[in-house]
């Protein structure tokens, strides 16, 4: 009975959906990395949100006084249909996805880097971004209806998949992008170049040290800004 008793107590945590990572990318990208971005998205940064200034800030009357407006405007055309569709039905259409869709997935951890730009013909547009969710399901429905979105606006792109580490990956080619992404446990990664997430997907399986988060310069900048990983935005340039 004790053992029955243990487990009904302990299975709620045994089967609750695991948080993503929400620092996987930096731990992922090269050191050469241009731009890096971060918008954690942790418990640890809701908490310190909660207890700021800025939180008191926006809730306080009368700035709800003037926001109020605005927001309710916001929900009635986002639910409600306009002239025959509401603002929802237009961004599915141009993206693939709902405003609510959209938002339940920016409450993830989410990063973006520039690691290479097209300075001559040896270089290429080298572009990393990445969204972290408990529910992999759900990120992988997300990047299937942008694909659609993509099909339909640009006319019959060509698609593939091939695995690369037991990871597969997704390539979407197209006369405007190409774009490849993969689902590293639960985050999302899209890349501009197949090199990249081939690169990314290496130092994800085989758990290589160094990285981003090892080199000097990144390292030195975000202990002076961010201690112990709590800020609602990074902001990272190798000014070098």
């Amino acid at each position: 009975m004790k053992t029955v008793a243990l487990f009904l107590l302990l299975s709620p945590l045994m089967f609750a959906p695991q948080e993503p990572d929400p620092f996987l990318l930096e731990k992922l990208l090269p050191d050469s990395t241009l731009l890096y971005l971060n918008i954690p998205n942790s418990a640890a940064v809701t908490e310190g949100y909660e207890k700021s200034n800025l939180h008191k800030l926006i809730h306080h009357p009368e700035v709800q006084y003037f926001l109020q407006p605005l927001l309710d405007y916001f929900e009635k055309h986002r639910k409600e249909a306009g002239q025959g569709r509401s603002w929802n039905d237009e961004v599915r259409e141009a993206v693939g996805l709902t405003l609510d869709e959209m938002f339940d997935l920016a409450q993830g951890p989410m990063s973006f880097a520039l690691i290479d730009l097209p300075v001559n013909h040896e270089h290429k547009l080298d572009l990393v971004f990445s969204l972290g969710n408990p529910d992999p399901k759900k990120l992988r429905d997300a990047a299937a209806g942008v694909k659609e979105a993509i099909k339909k606006q640009s006319g019959g792109p060509i698609e593939s998949e091939s695995t690369f580490k037991g990871i597969a990956i997704s390539a979407f080619v197209s006369r405007e992008v190409t774009l490849y992404w993969a689902l590293l446990d639960r985050t999302f990664v899209l890349t501009t170049t197949e090199e990249r997430i081939q690169s990314l997907i290496a130092a994800h399986v085989d758990k290589k040290e160094g990285g981003l988060e090892k080199s000097a310069g990144y390292a030195k900048a975000k202990a002076r800004v961010s201690k112990e990983n709590r800020h609602f935005f990074l902001f990272y340039a190798d000014v070098a």
